[in-house]
């Protein structure tokens, strides 16, 4: 790099990060161009798609949570249940390998 004109060096110098901040824009403009282009293709709109993950999170919350004691008696059935099959697989896990040693 010179000292005349750092900025240009930094951004066409092929050693930065593993290449040129250049060509790190111009390969993320073509990848942005093909995604944009299948998504139009199969017509869906991102921003719905974010939009419809934000109203399925909400809506999940809400119902596990909104309910008051029904929520939280919900995740204690669920860790209950996933217990019944963690549990055992961890103890057999933890007696295998104390027999190891």
């Amino acid at each position: 790099m010179s000292d005349q004109n750092p900025l240009r060096d930094r951004i066409l110098s092929p050693t930065v990060n593993g290449g040129a901040i250049l060509r790190t824009v111009i390969r993320l403009a073509v990848a942005c161009l093909v995604v944009g282009a299948l998504l139009a293709i199969l017509r869906l709109n991102p921003i719905r798609m974010w939009q419809q993950l934000y109203e399925w999170m909400q809506t999940g919350l809400i119902d596990l949570f909104g309910t008051g004691l029904e929520g939280l008696s919900l995740v204690g059935t669920l860790i209950a249940t996933g217990a019944v099959i963690v549990l055992p697989i961890w103890l057999i896990g933890k007696l295998l390998s104390l027999r190891k040693r």
